[in-house]
């Protein structure tokens, strides 16, 4: 599996009380998550914190800690692990 830092824009609001038009301001955060590739589609991301290793005798491969990252947030990809494909 692909282990990846990924960069992206997340929403942020946090007002409770009434603001004055002319100052809002309240720009997206930016956000680091590091993880495997549990599933890339076209516009989003699935990243695991966490992932079984090896042969255990009452499960396959498990993953916890999972976020998606829509792909149009994205703003910088780091792979820190990237798996060698294999060939037929």
């Amino acid at each position: 599996m692909d282990l990846v830092e990924i960069t992206w824009a997340d929403s942020y609001g946090v007002t409770s009380s009434w603001e004055d038009f002319e100052d809002v301001d309240c720009p997206p955060l930016l956000i680091k998550s590091v993880g495997y590739i549990a599933l890339d589609k076209d516009d989003y991301i699935v990243l695991a914190s966490n992932i079984t290793i090896g042969e255990h005798p009452h499960c396959g491969t498990k993953v916890v800690g999972l976020i998606s990252i829509p792909k149009c947030s994205i703003k910088e990809t780091n792979w820190i692990y990237q798996q060698e494909k294999e060939t037929k």
